[in-house]
């Protein structure tokens, strides 16, 4: 049959690495994610208010997440969501190793483990609502990238896919920018036959590629809403436009620099691994030291690019930490997946460690030297197998700490329902509303569930509490109305007798004092 042939030759012609990196990956996730699929968490307050979620952020920019959003429904299912999730890293990965030319099967598996633990995906499932459409749209972003650099056909593909990938999340504009700089080092290194003019060639056509994504990208968005754009601003790259970001360039660049230090920092929380940073810059600075060493032996005697290489290990942090100067200030690990590019530039390198060996054998040393080199990369693989083991704990971590917050959450829940409905002045249908923070989260902390618009969503949603309030705002505002009248002023505070009382119409729980 014409579509089993297809189906046939597709998989045929995959090499065994890129198939290798895919199907490893998937294990990986469901090894390391199996707990955060298989229970109720809420690892963000954002979690917790949309248990059902249409995924229409067109408000801050993401015009095409509720499309990708789509593929799991509007509820928010944490096998569903998650396997998607991991569904779309595991296919990125085998990309990745496609576009890098990775020939070794272990190193494949190794680079797909580092884009499956990398903190990036574990800190997406604090966002289950969206976890699979911002991991599909990475997904998209690489397979952009993959048909950019693999086909003679992909540039205006790549370009559509970017941009479709950059509206629903954008920071994966930044993602293909960091992939396409490991390209980019990859070809500069390892390459001899690749020169100065194919380099630059190249390097233009990423550019552009680049550009013309996020310019249709906004194009799309004034056409969708009617040339308004953004109406909102929620840590987002809708921002970037301004004049005074542009003027802040030189304070974003070291913006750039620092975090990407923070992101190859500490592997773990203070509950994790305590591993502290040492695996990370151990893999750096050997990272450095073989890139050099295989560029000298790959490319001889080359002084102008030698330089340049020096000024792109120099720009290393610009590149895999761009969406600082997209978003200033508020980039965290869910904008940074580009930074997985500094340990796929080791894994190239070691990959093509073969090639630099035979090219040490005639020179003086070269025995001693290629020793060096094979105990270079036994000790990088070593500080990766840590990296990847530090990042699955912390990860699992959280999700148990998650697990403990929610029980604790139920149970307060259910206990204060108990109380309202106890007492005499409640009406049934009377609206309960919980004031305060409470102190009754699990380890250090407070987990941003545990504050008064929380209690009334996680009411709803996990207890089928119904109260006649539509947005959280509401919320808000009525319960700053009442902590400021005399009657809550004078409540004592739960479990003391007197914390549950009749005030404006609502059944008041005071968990804590007004915080002035």
């Amino acid at each position: 049959m014409p579509c089993q042939s297809c189906i046939a030759q597709f998989f045929h012609r995959l090499q065994k690495p890129v198939w290798a990196a895919a199907v490893s990956a998937f294990v990986t996730g469901m090894l390391v994610y199996l707990f955060a699929l298989t229970n109720t968490l809420f690892l963000t307050g954002d979690a917790l208010n949309n248990v059902y979620f249409n995924g229409d952020l067109m408000w801050i920019g993401r015009w095409s997440s509720r499309w990708l959003s789509s593929l799991s429904t509007s509820y928010t299912m944490p096998y569903v969501n998650g396997l998607l999730m991991i569904a779309a890293v595991s296919a990125l990965s085998g990309m990745l190793v496609a576009v890098l030319e990775i020939r070794s099967t272990v190193l494949a598996v190794v680079s797909s483990a580092v884009m499956m633990c990398f903190p990036t995906v574990s800190a997406t499932l604090g966002f289950l609502h969206n976890a699979d459409a911002y991991m599909l749209a990475a997904m998209l972003a690489a397979l952009g990238v993959l048909l950019l650099e693999k086909t003679r056909w992909g540039f205006l593909p790549a370009v559509l896919l970017i941009a479709v990938a950059t509206g629903t999340y954008q920071a994966c504009a930044t993602f293909a920018l960091g992939m396409l700089f490991v390209r980019g080092m990859q070809l500069m290194i390892c390459r001899p036959d690749v020169g100065p003019r194919a380099l630059l060639l190249r390097a233009g056509r990423y550019a552009l590629c680049l550009v013309l994504s996020v310019a249709l990208y906004y194009v799309v968005l004034l056409a969708m809403t009617g040339g308004q754009g953004a109406t909102g601003d929620y840590q987002s790259v809708t921002e970037s436009a301004s004049l005074e970001t542009l003027m802040a360039f030189p304070q974003n660049l070291a913006g750039c620099y620092q975090d990407f230090w923070q992101a190859v920092g500490p592997l773990s929380t203070e509950e994790g691994c305590q591993m502290g940073s040492w695996p990370n810059h151990v893999f750096i600075a050997l990272e450095l030291l073989l890139a050099c060493v295989s560029f000298l032996a790959l490319q001889g005697r080359k002084p102008l690019r030698f330089l340049a290489f020096l000024a792109l290990c120099a720009l290393a942090p610009f590149f895999l930490c761009a969406i600082r100067i997209f978003a200033p200030d508020k980039v965290y690990n869910l904008m940074t997946y580009s930074v997985a590019g500094t340990y796929l530039i080791g894994i190239v390198l070691m990959d093509r460690l073969p090639e630099t060996m035979e090219r040490l054998k005639a020179a003086k040393g070269g025995r001693a030297a290629r020793g060096a080199l094979a105990g270079v990369s036994w000790a990088m693989l070593a500080c990766l197998a840590v990296c990847v083991y530090s990042w699955s704990i912390d990860a699992n971590v959280k999700f148990h700490k998650a697990k403990l917050d929610y029980e604790n959450m139920y149970a307060q829940c259910a206990t204060f329902l108990a109380l309202a409905e106890a007492n005499e002045e409640y009406v049934e249908g009377m609206p309960v509303l919980v004031i305060g923070d409470s102190s009754y989260a699990s380890g250090r902390g407070r987990p941003a569930m545990y504050e008064t618009k929380m209690y009334y969503t996680f009411m709803r949603y996990c207890l089928n509490v119904d109260m006649p309030f539509s947005t959280a705002n509401d919320i808000r505002d009525l319960a700053r109305m009442i902590e400021d009248t005399e009657d809550f002023v004078l409540m004592s505070c739960y479990p003391n007798e007197g914390c549950v009382q009749a005030v404006e119409d609502c059944m008041v729980i005071k968990l804590s004092e007004k915080d002035y």
